[in-house]
């Protein structure tokens, strides 16, 4: 009999260095868990940033989370939606690829979504109006 081993998460989120952001991230982190759930998944551990702008990936927690997916063998950093990990698409790429390159994909929760975000090109060149380009 094979013995079930659920993957392993982590739950990323950010908020306002406030009593209210404080209840956002607990708010947060429960929508991550049952995310969790959904893709049978455990959360291993979990990192909050209080204030931290979007608009930047150089924030403490999230830099604490980076070292830790290297070092450990995570399947998942799992975020209620989007601008909790970045608040632009080209950071969110960023980090979803810096992710990537340690073997975890993004969850998104209020999406219901995972990213495989794949890295280079495609194999055959876009296609414009249906006539393939050298």
């Amino acid at each position: 009999m094979t013995q079930h081993h659920p993957k392993h998460a982590i739950a990323y989120a950010r908020a306002a260095a406030t009593t209210a952001g404080e209840r956002r991230v607990a708010e947060q982190f429960d929508i991550c868990q049952h995310m969790a759930t959904r893709l049978d998944a455990e959360i291993v551990d979990t990192f909050a940033d209080h204030g931290g702008s979007g608009k930047r990936l150089n924030r403490l927690a999230l830099s604490r989370l980076f070292d830790y997916v290297e070092d450990n063998n995570i399947d998942y950093v799992i975020c209620a939606d989007m601008n909790q990990l970045a608040s632009t698409q080209r950071l969110f790429m960023e980090a979803a690829l810096h992710l990537k390159l340690d073997g975890t994909r993004v969850a998104i929760a209020d999406l219901d979504i995972v990213f495989d975000i794949q890295r280079g090109r495609p194999d055959r060149s876009p296609s414009v109006g249906g006539q393939e380009q050298p």
